[in-house]
């Protein structure tokens, strides 16, 4: 069931980042921090959803923190 509502909300984060509005794209990074609280699955595509999402704000160094923590999940 967790994962329903994990998905589902990853698919409502992407939507808010399409949109670009500022408060749409805060609206988003707020969403993945949910997910990344409560999950132990998906880790990787949260926090590069989150990195992108942050690059958009120009939140450099919070992205690039994020997109670094997503490349080592991917590695493994």
């Amino acid at each position: 069931m967790f994962e329903i509502y994990e998905e589902s909300h990853m698919n409502l984060a992407v939507c808010q980042m399409r949109q670009g509005s500022t408060e749409k794209l805060k609206g988003g990074v707020v969403t993945l921090t949910q997910i990344l609280k409560y999950s132990s699955s998906n880790l990787a595509k949260v926090h590069y959803l989150r990195g992108k999402t942050l690059l958009l704000l120009k939140y450099y160094q919070h992205a690039i923190t994020d997109l670094q923590q997503a490349k080592q999940l991917f590695e493994g």
